[in-house]
């Protein structure tokens, strides 16, 4: 189990478009996976040193992350939300975007939690950038 699991997170790691697209397809559509490959996945997407390549899954997150709520448990989707969550594209339109989502009222308590916590740590990271460049 061990090794698939870093294997998934390997291959959600891999800095190129068609590894991104796999493993946005593994993690939120009905694939079957369990809460760990869920987590595995989710832990290796948003590493790429090319932001391009990332931008368009931001938007998804927001729509495709809680939208899982209907098949994986609330506590699972608390640590799929956080580890999802694109805290790598540190840019103000992330922060927005992330702002919009709390506005909506169908999020689940777990999904919003996740939400309002990571979008904490953006808004650091965003406030850092402009203080020490």
């Amino acid at each position: 189990m061990a090794g698939n699991l870093n294997w998934l997170q390997a291959t959600a790691s891999a800095p190129d478009a068609p590894a991104k697209a796999w493993a946005w397809q593994q993690l939120t559509e009905q694939s079957g996976r369990s809460n760990y490959e869920l987590n595995a996945l989710a832990s290796g997407f948003w590493h790429a040193s090319d932001q391009d390549i990332l931008r368009p899954y931001v938007a998804r997150y927001f729509l495709d992350v809680p939208a899982l709520s209907g098949r994986v448990g609330q506590d699972a989707l608390a640590r799929v939300a956080t580890l999802a969550f694109p805290a790598s594209v540190v840019e103000a339109s992330t922060a927005d975007q992330s702002a919009a989502a709390l506005e909506r009222r169908d999020l689940t308590a777990s999904v919003r939690r996740a939400i309002v916590d990571s979008d904490s740590h953006l808004r650091e990271a965003l406030a850092s950038r402009v203080a020490f460049g």
